[in-house]
């Protein structure tokens, strides 16, 4: 009889721990949408899943999820997950399209809802229109508000969580730092602008080769910025032979010691930046060597056999949009004429601080064979606001934000977007310069 109890004990035992190890540390309750999908990033932006959602029903992920920071849902809300959470976001679109959180990690998640607004808050654009010492004075007091929330909410954090958000904080703030000079620079429309010697040198002890910091968000974004700025501080020969984006992820081989950090920035390049080199397929091999084996890498491929269809001397993939009369206009409209291409929308500050250079551009221009477009994939409303208070030049056209070949065929996710096309339809260069290059005028009278 004392056997039996025991077995019966033994296999109770078993049961809670079977039980226990299917246990989602993920549930995502979908309240209320309009949306037909969502999306699940890791920590660098990368896909993990897209899922079906409907008003009501419920999205599970057990232990396939490892530790860590995640982006998720239409805004990217970042959320961390851990080993034994339980972890239930409940969305609703019509709370700001946010989610609330309840069960095991619902605190860590709450903190991070609110440090994505104090960071939205604190950190925009404007503050780096300042100059050193006050910048440096705010880059401080906003790191200070950050380390206070937290300190308001660590005492209920799981001990993981609170060493890789201790990290974060630091590596958010050398960030910072780290925009400072370029960011300043593009808002004064000083390109020659560089901080003093005063200012805090960010990268001194930095530690480019620690794998254990991949967890943590912003570490890799900062290893990525340390050697691009090894790459722009290169001297050239002669700066149109230079490849930018080969050059980066050679050194980032050359340098970097552990294969995991190699292979996270080599299939980042592979996706975002494989359509921008002039060297696409010596940086396609370089990608392969050092990420091949990466779930990711197929995307890669794909995007590299698209990619075939749109290099120079290709024709141009055709498109039909509306002009501001409603007026359907194609591309085939234009053969003959040169073809300036810039794609923008009223959001992007860049392609805003484009514009007046651009207008000039076209003025100067006028009396030749070239026709500016610029498309733009806002609202009607939004757009025609947008044209008249820009006072947006040339040609505007508005293309569906959804099922667009023409963006699909040049792989288009980021603004501002330029690209040339020749009298016969022909590409001469789906990545062009862009209005303020000093090399866009020469270019232009050169195939006119």
């Amino acid at each position: 009889m004392k056997i039996i109890f025991l077995l019966c004990i033994a296999l109770a035992t078993n049961l809670v721990w079977s039980q226990n190890d299917n246990q989602p540390i993920l549930t995502i309750n979908i309240i209320e949408t309009t949306k037909d999908s969502m999306t699940l990033l890791d920590n660098e932006y990368l896909h993990i899943k897209t899922f079906t959602v409907e008003n009501g029903n419920k999205i599970t992920f057990g232990k396939e999820l490892e530790a860590g920071y995640y982006k998720l849902g239409p805004q990217r809300q970042e959320i961390y997950i851990g080993e034994e959470f339980n972890l239930i976001a409940s969305y609703n679109e019509k709370a700001d399209n946010s989610f609330l959180f309840s069960g095991n990690g619902a605190k860590e998640n709450e903190y991070l809802g609110l440090k994505n607004t104090q960071f939205e808050e604190l950190n925009g654009m404007h503050n780096y229109m300042s100059d050193e010492t006050d910048f440096l004075r705010k880059a401080d007091s906003v790191n200070t508000e950050f380390n206070q929330l937290f300190n308001e909410y660590k005492s209920d954090f799981h001990k993981d969580f609170m060493v890789l958000e201790t990290k974060d904080l630091e590596y958010e703030h050398i960030n910072r730092l780290a925009d400072y000079r370029d960011f300043h620079g593009f808002i004064t429309d000083n390109r020659e602008f560089k901080v003093s010697e005063n200012f805090p040198r960010i990268f001194k002890d930095f530690d480019y080769d620690n794998v254990e910091n991949l967890k943590v968000p912003h570490y890799l974004g900062l290893v990525e910025r340390y050697f691009r700025n090894e790459v722009n501080n290169q001297v050239w020969e002669d700066e149109e032979s230079k490849d930018y984006f080969l050059e980066f992820l050679l050194l980032i081989d050359q340098a970097v010691e552990n294969e995991k950090i190699k292979e996270v920035i080599a299939i980042k390049e592979g996706i975002y930046s494989l359509k921008k080199t002039k060297q696409i397929d010596s940086l396609y091999v370089l990608v392969k060597k050092l990420a091949g084996n990466h779930r990711l890498f197929p995307k890669v491929t794909s995007k590299y056999e698209q990619i075939q269809h749109v290099l120079p001397g290709k024709v141009a993939p055709q498109f039909t949009y509306v002009d501001t009369a409603g007026t359907a206009v194609s591309l085939s409209d234009f053969k003959g004429k040169l073809v300036y291409i810039d794609i923008w929308n009223r959001g992007c500050t860049p392609c805003i601080k484009a514009m007046p250079t651009l207008n000039k551009l076209k003025d100067s221009f006028s009396d030749k064979n070239i026709v500016f477009l610029n498309i733009s994939i806002d609202n009607t409303e939004d757009w025609l606001a947008a044209i008249a208070k820009y006072n947006v030049k040339g040609i505007n056209l508005n293309a569906p934000k959804n099922n667009n070949p023409f963006f699909e065929a040049f792989d288009v996710f980021g603004y501002p977007r330029y690209i040339l096309i020749d009298q016969e339809g022909k590409i001469i260069d789906p990545n062009a310069k862009h209005p303020s290059h000093p090399g866009l005028v020469e270019e232009l009278q050169s195939h006119l």
